[in-house]
């Protein structure tokens, strides 16, 4: 399983890599990753702005970003330079959070699909407010029966003044991992 496990958190930190040089240069804030597990997760019961996305049509991956509003307003202030157009900052919040969202999972699930020479095509970006750990079981239950060990967490910090934190979670199925041994 080692081997599977580096091989996993090899394609992982790549798309992870590409997804902060595009944010990089989009945002001008340093985006790091500060850590991928696999395995089991640990979630909190934070109320978050999470993004989800599936692989379609076979569903074979699943990735969530998630963070929390508070730091959610940090990023979009600072993309922004602390201006905030007159329309309901709620909306600004997920429609950012949503392409972040967009960004993070589809470098990854490119990476994927690099790594297997095959298309993979995601569904849209879906965009959830709420608690943390009740989305994450909500799209777990909707992977079905697929799923074993492969659950990859992994976080990215963001320091500005103080430090900004996306969670990032991955959900492989059986298929894709036999794909990938």
């Amino acid at each position: 399983m080692t081997n599977f496990n580096n091989k996993i958190e090899e394609i992982i930190r790549r798309g992870l890599i590409k997804a902060s040089d595009r944010l990089k240069r989009v945002t001008l804030l340093d985006w790091n990753i500060s850590e991928i597990n696999i395995g089991p997760i640990k979630v909190d019961d934070e109320e978050c702005i999470c993004v989800y996305l599936r692989s379609e049509p076979k569903n074979e991956f699943s990735g969530v970003v998630a963070i929390t509003e508070k730091d959610a307003e940090k990023v979009v202030k600072y993309f922004l330079q602390s201006y905030f157009p007159k329309f309901n900052t709620l909306e600004i919040l997920e429609f950012f959070v949503n392409e972040l969202g967009n960004i993070i999972l589809n470098s990854c699930l490119s990476e994927f699909a690099n790594e297997l020479s095959e298309v993979i095509i995601p569904n849209s970006p879906h965009t959830i407010k709420g608690s943390k750990l009740f989305i994450i079981e909500n799209i777990l239950s909707m992977m079905g029966d697929s799923f074993e060990q492969a659950v990859v967490s992994s976080r990215i910090k963001i320091v500005v003044k103080n430090t900004i934190i996306l969670d990032v979670f991955y959900f492989i199925s059986r298929n894709f991992i036999k794909k990938i041994i």
